[in-house]
């Protein structure tokens, strides 16, 4: 059995420097909660942990991030490849989309008072239908290929990225946050060498503007879309993408 303890709003590290706390050992979870930098809130409580010499554990289950259309899909996005791609080891055991059901509809109250609509949710619902947000398919498209092994991504700065292999090695997925217009040059290379025959696919994730979001009337408006870019792919392909979209680069080495 697992204990959960979840860090409140003004709650400091001596809430875990406690006889109960320590008994708890790896099983004491503090629920870290951020404003769109797990890796960030990672770290802080990371040290804070190991200034009292705490085993607890972490897990980010809400991140204020306050919007519902695709501003959260760039926050969710970088967000994600940080935290797969950060070099250092944090106990850091899960992280999800928080706000993730809700009633659709804006509180203008909430405007007035706090500068934001608060429609966090990156699924909503009405009586007669549910349908997801652009941030809910961010989620979607990392955990379609998600694999423990890690793998080396090498990109411009404008981008950020990560990638991993399939457990059994025949497909190679690169996630692709492009925050203005590029034109990307890929390729997958072991040893130096670039493989014959790969068939490639993109999943891209694409809207005209930060605040687009899905309608109650036309609920996949902003969806994912696949398009095969090669079937047998050099290193000189180029694909283009758009400002502020998230792609994923699927290698298929199993053609």
């Amino acid at each position: 059995m697992t204990a959960s303890l979840s860090s409140l709003t003004g709650c400091g590290v001596d809430a875990f420097d406690t006889d109960e706390a320590r008994g708890l050992g790896a099983q004491l979870y503090v629920d870290i909660h951020d404003g769109g930098s797990s890796l960030e809130a990672a770290e802080r409580w990371t040290t804070k942990l190991q200034s009292i010499n705490s085993s607890a554990r972490l897990v980010v289950w809400e991140t204020n991030t306050r919007k519902h259309d695709f501003s959260r899909v760039v926050v969710e996005a970088q967000d994600l490849n940080d935290l797969v791609t950060s070099a250092v080891h944090y106990p850091l055991d899960s992280r999800v989309e928080s706000f993730c059901m809700e009633k659709s509809g804006h509180d203008d109250g909430l405007w007035s008072k706090q500068h934001y609509l608060g429609d966090q949710g990156s699924v909503f619902f009405a009586p007669n239908s549910t349908w997801g947000q652009p941030p809910h398919y961010v989620h979607a498209m990392f955990a379609q290929h998600w694999s423990q092994k890690v793998l080396q991504v090498s990109a411009t700065p404008s981008l950020s990225v990560s990638g991993v292999l399939s457990e059994d090695s025949l497909r190679a997925a690169v996630r692709v946050l492009a925050k203005e217009d590029v034109n990307v040059t890929f390729g997958l290379q072991s040893g130096g060498v670039s493989p014959r025959g790969v068939r490639v696919t993109v999943t891209q994730l694409a809207a005209p503007t930060l605040a687009s979001d899905n309608p109650i009337w036309d609920p996949e408006r902003y969806s994912p879309e696949t398009v095969v870019v090669g079937a047998n792919h050099s290193s000189k392909d180029v694909h283009f993408l758009t400002a502020n979209s998230f792609s994923v680069f699927l290698f298929d080495l199993s053609s």
